[in-house]
């Protein structure tokens, strides 16, 4: 343990024992007593309130909790800034690293700008996230689609959320047009629309220990239950939903 998660609570047996001190050895100095540990305490309040002990024993109050929340609205809305800079990219074009941005690499890459590492394909990101409902969707969770042609529900396409405006959630994604931004409900997503998901890292658990993510996670209760599947249907097709 540091030394200075001890030095408030030396201070309690400090003072008792000055007492019993003056009162056994300097019995005349008991009147000087009183406001000696009086001007004492005064001294000491402002040390005790700046030391490592008690700093660390109220941070875990109420205030965490908000600052968990101002956190996570912190990092959503950077990724979000981060990902507005390649409105207009074409489809599948290159990072500075060389790789391709299509619907699921465009995500992952934006993310891991701020820390957040995630697979790079639509199917995979899937199969990380927790689901949540649309109603309860918020700015950076992950909508998830089947593909154009595609008449099985099999992840193919992945936005993320950036706000709402008037009922209406707007979405940014890597497709066909390019980096764009799109509104939901629409035709054609609500026909191809999956489920909703939020990001494992985003849980309120890993905010308090890390620096630059967080938010309070969706509670097991509030996620839609999933059907069991046999191993050899996942092995054939991994990213089929419900």
């Amino acid at each position: 343990m540091k030394e200075g998660k001890h030095q408030p609570r030396g201070l309690c047996f400090v003072f008792p024992a000055l007492v019993t001190w003056v009162k056994r050895y300097h019995p005349p100095s008991k009147r000087f007593l009183g406001p000696a540990l009086v001007l004492a305490c005064a001294l000491a309040l402002p040390w005790i309130a700046a030391s490592p002990a008690f700093t660390a024993d109220t941070a875990s109050g109420p205030g965490a909790a908000h600052a968990a929340d101002d956190g996570k609205a912190g990092l959503v809305d950077r990724v979000i800034a981060s990902s507005r800079k390649y409105l207009g990219k074409p489809y599948k074009f290159h990072n500075e690293y060389g790789r391709a941005m299509d619907c699921g690499g465009f995500i992952s890459y934006v993310w891991s700008l701020h820390g957040i590492v995630l697979p790079v394909s639509s199917c995979d990101i899937a199969r990380t996230v927790e689901r949540v409902p649309m109603e309860k969707a918020e700015k950076g969770d992950l909508m998830f689609f089947k593909g154009r042609r595609s008449l099985r529900r099999r992840v193919n396409h992945v936005s993320m959320i950036i706000g709402r405006e008037g009922g209406r959630i707007r979405m940014i994604h890597s497709c066909s047009r390019g980096i764009v931004i799109d509104d939901y409900p629409a035709e054609y997503y609500s026909k191809h629309f999956l489920f909703a998901g939020r990001i494992p890292a985003l849980s309120r658990e890993v905010l308090l220990s890390a620096t630059d993510t967080g938010a309070a996670g969706v509670p097991a209760s509030s996620q839609p239950p999933r059907k069991e599947r046999s191993l050899a249907a996942y092995l054939m097709n991994p990213c089929l939903t419900n």
